[in-house]
């Protein structure tokens, strides 16, 4: 076991999670060094410097590469490996607008078909590409040259249909190799001429954001037509609109024209990019856009799986505070498996919302690390939440969160465990077909029935195989084409070598994959049909797909399926309880050659399991403690030459096994010991010491160059209201609050104001002259001391500043046609904000609360300032007192303990709604919990009779930020228009559906407020 400690602690810091480090304002030295210090200190690898919404240094500009060389100095000072992300925003590939403001050439374009009435009336522009006719009889479609356009096609059973292409300014045609050259001449050459250097010495490489292929449904680019003739040798304009509907031949051109797409994109964007940095002495990293169905990667890339050949470290992208199904990093680290590449990244945590937990990052986490996946990047750690960057996908993973100081347990708990998931080797001995190209004839630009079934039939198919415990891998059939071949009885793709090869539902395969699988049937391999067997091949019948289904088996049923995989397998696991799988529990294996390695890891969130793991053979097995690096041996028994592990799993627990091979049985003595267990949740708490409490004030009155008043509005609609007139104004604003406290018991009392120093502040009458008093929770967050100015009762806060914006912030905002490359790079001249009180006070809500799901509390105030609690009653403290709390609480309590010799004694404490706490007994630290189980063994620290029980209790920002107004209450996918209750994409639940367009339309606020549970 040394060893294996021994390796880990070798590979550790190069498995170490990077952060996004999101550049969002104006960078300065003293900020940035700090900010680095920090990072190292709480365990970070390194980070990726990325400009974003909000950048107000020039990106690219002089003094931009001044602070990347500060960056990167800076970073190997403090032991930790800077990388660079390739844009500003995303999309990558446009250089911040270098390469879109070379021409029309350069930008993207997208396909679209209209059908339409008559070729008279129809209005062409200079992105016309021509009538058809579909002859409804027979399927037949015919480009209507201009000889014909006098003919009467307005037939009965006979369709007219227009075909033109539309233009993106905002992005590139990815397509087109010299285009993504002059990206990289923006990009990676400027970077390489001032760091050459550097280069993978300080500087590691750069990271790429989700490259996608088109505007639109379908791409469009002027270099398609030539190429697609010289490839396949017929005209592709002649029967553009088959990738749209149905008609005769139309399987094999929309074939032809998606395995062009396809081609052209990984190799123009990024073959081209992994090859420079190949010569640059430098590392790419990163992923491409919408990896999580075929039809969402139909509309971002037309298969993710190819990319991941030239992507030194490959990578994913996870959204939201939810876990999915194994498909998307199971795409990513089958490549890297056959491939040889060690690591595998995922970025990770936008859109959880401020009230993530440290236990839901470690589940999000685990759920990607038991599917393949072995390196962390954190979306993000923001350099200031001023303005909309507290909005920006949150959280901030960064110095603004409570837990901060402790933050290095997660990231060293990460690291250990995606070192020891890269040990030794991992045997996967089934494949399946990836069905991504029949993706390619089914989809027609949109997520029709075809496109619904594959995804459907696919995700039951590798949902039924985690389930059941059958690990598998995906094998691309771009990927196939290069490096799959039959050795005897067992199909080999790069490094993986399988004896089973599922076809799922499929419509059409590749040519070559068609040969290797009547190779591997002739050898004796095993191919098993799991739905649809496809009858196409290259998007035309051909002879032998429908000799091999009469061929190869088709299991439908699941028992059988199983029973055929893991009845030869003598490395099978089983987790069970009461004999059957418990499919939440996923495992994930490696060998090496201090046994067996299982990460096994239950992603339900709410359930408890006591399992039986089986292992054929004998083994003694222990548990590794990752987060203390401490093993114990696990409670075993031998049964019919197989090893049965118990283990109970709490909801998101996990463990990792250490199994080694015994050549006998060995009947261990398990320790028997009487256990006292305390249930601590209904208990009441004295308040020993508290950070100090907040109070958001999100409304105000206003007027506008010294107009009326106008009745109380949030603050974020002010802010939209001011930016729809398109003007400079100047704007007061009224803010209003009560305190029914004794001021004599409130010594500390600030307002907390983002650009103070821009207003002219008043305070009940009282002018107040802004001086430096420091900041809280952010650097932009700057504190004024208001305590002299307050009276019992009713008071205002009066700001007023000039309020303006550039023309280009007023293009984003309203001018048709403006990709998202411009909205992810937004920065305002002017925000407005809410502003916050901070003071050793209480703050109720007057109206009564009401319970919501997902821990949340919703209640219409009003609130007011009290006295600060002193005692707390078990449960939720948040409506006692602590309705926008955000710091530490240190809690006490007597407890009376019988010790009896012998017995273990235990505080349980449930589910604690806090991201952490900390125990102590009798003053003494004992141990502190981010994740389950929330049980903490005291029998070393307490003494018969009274003991005194203290906890250090963590919150989260999310009752201090928000999004407080949301229609849903606490949401799990929180973006920037969550906070002012507008659609945006975020309300759909995953990449790989649709938007529905009657969305749009709703409203998602409510006027009431919105807050979670947070207590023990």
């Amino acid at each position: 076991m040394q060893k294996l400690f021994e390796k880990i602690q070798t590979k550790l810091e190069t498995y170490r999670p990077i952060p996004f480090w999101s550049w969002n304002d104006k960078l300065e030295k003293e900020v940035m060094t700090w900010q680095i210090k920090e990072m190292a200190k709480v365990g970070c690898g390194g980070y990726f410097m990325h400009a974003r919404g909000g950048i107000q240094t020039d990106y690219l500009g002089e003094e931009w590469f001044e602070k990347i060389e500060l960056g990167i100095q800076e970073g190997i000072k403090a032991d930790v490996h800077p990388w660079v992300y390739d844009e500003c925003g995303w999309p990558s590939g446009f250089a911040s607008g270098k390469v879109t403001a070379k021409g029309e050439l350069y930008h993207a374009k997208g396909l679209v078909l209209d059908e339409i009435e008559d070729l008279a009336s129809y209005q062409k522009d200079k992105y016309f590409l021509g009538f058809y006719v579909l002859m409804e009889e027979n399927g037949q479609l015919q480009k209507i040259n201009e000889e014909q356009k006098k003919g009467n096609y307005q037939k009965a059973h006979t369709k007219l249909f227009a075909m033109r292409y539309t233009v993106c300014p905002d992005y590139i045609d990815i397509l087109n190799k010299e285009v993504v050259r002059y990206f990289i001449e923006c990009t990676h050459e400027e970077y390489y001429k001032r760091f050459k250097e550097n280069f993978g010495k300080g500087l590691e490489g750069f990271f790429t954001d989700e490259p996608r292929i088109s505007e639109g449904s379908v791409p469009w680019s002027h270099l398609l037509p030539e190429e697609f003739e010289r490839r396949y040798g017929y005209n592709l304009v002649e029967q553009l609109p088959a990738l749209f509907i149905r008609c005769k031949g139309y399987a094999k051109v929309r074939y032809d024209f998606w395995r062009m797409i396809s081609d052209l994109f990984v190799k123009a964007f990024m073959k081209q990019i992994y090859d420079w940095c190949e010569d640059h002495n430098c590392q790419l990293t990163g992923h491409v856009m919408m990896e999580e169905s075929i039809y969402s990667q139909m509309t971002g890339t037309a298969g993710s799986m190819p990319f991941y050949e030239y992507m030194h470290i490959p990578g994913i992208d996870w959204l939201r505070r939810t876990i999915g199904n194994s498909i998307i990093a199971k795409q990513v680290a089958s490549v890297a498996e056959q491939l040889g590449k060690t690591k595998v990244l995922t970025e990770s945590y936008a859109l959880c919302g401020w009230n993530v937990t440290l236990e839901e990052l470690k589940w999000i986490a685990e759920w990607q690390f038991v599917n393949g996946v072995n390196l962390m990047c954190q979306h993000l750690e923001g350099y200031t939440l001023r303005g909309l960057r507290k909005r920006d996908y949150p959280p901030s993973l960064f110095v603004q969160q409570t837990w901060w100081e402790e933050y290095k347990t997660f990231n060293d708990y990460l690291a250990r465990l995606g070192a020891l998931l890269t040990e030794g080797t991992k045997r996967v001995d089934t494949l399946v077909l990836h069905p991504m190209q029949s993706g390619w004839i089914s989809y027609d630009g949109t997520n029709n029935e075809e496109v619904k079934k594959l995804d459907k039939d696919l995700i039951t198919l590798t949902d039924y195989l985690i389930e059941e415990h059958i690990d598998y891998h995906f094998g691309d059939e771009t990927l196939l084409e290069k490096y799959a071949k039959v050795e005897g009885n067992t199909f080999r793709v790069g490094n993986g070598c399988y004896h089973n090869v599922i076809i799922p539902s499929s419509y059409t395969l590749k040519n070559h994959t068609v040969t290797l699988i009547e190779e591997f049937i002739e050898r004796g391999g095993v191919v098993i049909s799991a739905g649809e067997f496809p009858m196409l091949c290259e998007g035309e019948p051909d002879w032998r797909l429908k000799k091999l289904s009469k061929v190869i088996q088709t299991l439908s049923h699941k028992e059988g399926l199983s029973a055929r995989i893991k009845r030869a397998d003598t490395q099978a696991v089983y987790i069970r309880a009461n004999q059957q799988e418990i499919g939440a529990i996923r495992y994930t294996e490696r060998n090496t050659e201090e046994g067996r390695v299982l990460f096994l890891a239950n992603l339900s969130k709410e359930k408890n399991y006591s399992t039986q793991v089986t292992l054929k053979g004998c083994y003694k097995v222990d548990y590794l403690d990752l987060e203390k690096m401490e093993t114990r041996p696990c409670k075993i028994t031998y049964a019919l030459e197989n090893t049965e592990v118990e283990l109970s799993f709490a909801p998101m627990q996990s463990y990792l096994l250490i199994a080694k091979e015994v050549e006998e049985v060995m009947q261990l003595e398990q320790e028997t010991e009487s256990v006292y267990c305390m249930d601590m949740q209904q208990t009441d708490w004295s308040v020993k010491n508290m950070d100090l409490n907040a109070l958001t004030l999100d409304k105000c009155r206003y007027r506008i160059d010294k107009g009326e008043w106008q009745e109380e509005v949030p603050v974020i609609h002010l802010m939209k209201h001011l930016l729809a007139l398109k003007r400079p104004c100047q704007v007061e604003m009224d803010f209003s609050f009560e305190i029914h406290a004794s001021l004599e018991k409130i010594e500390s009392f600030y307002l907390i104001a983002e650009e103070a120093e821009a207003f002219q502040i008043t305070i009940n009458d009282h002018v107040i002259a802004y001086k430096e008093e420091g900041w809280w929770k952010d650097t932009a967050f700057k504190k004024v001391t208001i305590r002299p100015f307050l009276k019992k009762g009713k008071n205002h806060i009066y700001m007023k500043r000039f309020f303006y914006q550039s023309p280009h912030v007023y293009h984003v905002l309203f001018d048709e046609g403006v990709y998202e490359t411009e909205f992810n790079q937004l920065t305002y001249d002017v925000e407005l904000e809410s502003i916050y009180l901070l003071g050793d006070f209480g703050v109720i809500s007057e109206g009564a609360y009401e319970i919501l799901e997902r821990d949340g509390l919703r209640t219409a105030g009003p609130f007011k300032i009290v006295e600060e609690p002193k005692m707390l009653k078990g449960g939720d403290f948040t409506s006692q007192g602590l309705c926008f709390f955000s710091g530490k609480l240190h809690l006490e309590c007597n407890l009376k303990i019988n010790k009896e010799e012998g017995g273990a004694i235990y505080l349980d404490f449930g589910r604690i709604k806090a991201p952490l706490f900390k125990l102590f007994i009798n003053g003494e630290y004992v141990d502190k919990k981010l994740w389950a189980p929330f049980k903490v063994d005291i029998t070393a620290y307490v003494k018969k009779g009274i003991n005194q029980v203290g906890i250090e209790l963590y919150s989260s920002n999310r009752n201090l930020l928000g999004p407080h107004h949301h229609i849903n209450g606490e949401i799990y996918n929180v973006g920037p228009l969550s906070f002012s209750g507008e659609w945006s994409w975020c309300e759909r639940p995953t990449e790989g559906v649709e938007i529905q367009e009657v969305d749009r339309s709703r409203s998602y606020w409510r006027d009431d407020y919105c807050f979670v549970k947070f207590g023990i």
